[in-house]
């Protein structure tokens, strides 16, 4: 009996309904990583925010509607997105994936570099000369 008007009651809710709670639980959840990362607890975003804790709270609890401009102002705080379009999640990749290419054919070059100056320090290693001078 519990379970059906449970099934029953979840059923009526509206779709637009669940994918607001979906998305709030989505940028609470982003929100919580990041402050982890930082090592920050709620009373520390609070305070940098100039906020009361019990807002900060209630803000996280996943079930507050969060306004664009909220969401906004913690990215400021937090120093990083907490939101990304599509758009802009697509351009942070082909930025990122610019950059691993870019490090990878520098490192690349490195090993080059070090891979011929290998044999030299081998015989260095291995001569009985006790200093050994590249010019």
């Amino acid at each position: 009996m519990k379970k059906e008007l449970i099934s029953s009651a979840a059923q009526k809710v509206k779709p637009e309904i669940k994918q607001n709670v979906k998305k709030n639980l989505a940028i609470t959840e982003q929100i919580f990583e990041i402050l982890e990362s930082k090592g920050w607890t709620q009373k520390d975003l609070a305070k940098k925010m100039g906020k009361h804790e019990s807002e900060v709270s209630k803000w996280l609890s996943g079930l507050h509607n969060l306004t664009v401009k909220t969401i906004t102002k913690l990215e400021v705080v937090l120093g990083e997105d907490i939101i990304l379009t599509p758009t802009e999640a697509q351009k942070q990749y082909q930025e990122t994936k610019s950059t691993t290419v870019e490090v990878s054919r520098v490192i690349r070059s490195k090993r080059k570099m070090l891979d011929s100056v290998q044999p030299v320090y081998d015989w260095q290693k291995n001569s009985s000369v006790d200093t050994f001078k590249i010019a």
